[in-house]
């Protein structure tokens, strides 16, 4: 809100100028990379400002940024109030950022034999690069593969890392062939 303690021609001792709050929406990307916004400062009694943030890397979803000095100032020979920034993360279509951390999952698709057999694939990362991975034989639905240091950027400028959850996708339209030869195949397996 953007209230003010005492009127601006008012010459009581004590009068302050109050906070200014916003609230900004940032993507992952963003998050990962740092970024400036453009903001419109509403101040009482005054026409609006615009103000530049720059916003770091690795700022959490629903943190807020404290701009000293760029909040309320109707109040002459009063300090400037803060502009206090709350940053909110667009979920991302792709990612998930683990809470708390730097870290991020990215549920991945692969067929049962690759899951059993063993495979490599080619993963998009958050700075849009493609790392190649190599999934493990054996691997279970759920199960993590681990690539460090290919997570999101902190404010400490450490990189978190990346985790592909695995999901293992059974077919459901199978021919009479197809059907046969698994069947000859899980038979082998028991033995």
């Amino acid at each position: 809100t953007n209230t003010v303690g005492c009127t601006a021609s008012s010459s009581r001792s004590g009068c302050t100028n109050k906070h200014i709050r916003i609230h900004i929406t940032i993507t992952l990307e963003e998050v990962h990379s740092g970024c400036e916004k453009t903001v419109n400062v509403r101040v009482p009694n005054k026409p609006d400002r615009i103000v530049k943030c720059q916003i770091p890397a690795g700022v959490e979803h629903g943190q807020v940024i404290n701009y000293p000095g760029l909040g309320d100032n109707s109040v002459p020979n009063a300090p400037a109030g803060d502009l206090l920034v709350n940053v909110g993360v667009r979920p991302h279509s792709r990612y998930a950022r683990i809470p708390e951390t730097n870290d991020l999952v990215m549920p991945y698709k692969i067929n049962a034999f690759d899951a059993m057999l063993g495979c490599k694939v080619n993963v998009p990362t958050i700075d849009q690069k493609f790392l190649s991975v190599s999934i493990p034989e054996g691997i279970q639905p759920g199960q993590l593969v681990k690539m460090s240091g290919m997570g999101i950027m902190g404010v400490n400028k450490v990189r978190g890392d990346f985790y592909l959850e695995v999901q293992i996708e059974i077919p459901t339209n199978l021919s009479e062939s197809q059907r046969k030869t698994l069947d000859e195949f899980r038979k082998m397996l028991i033995l």
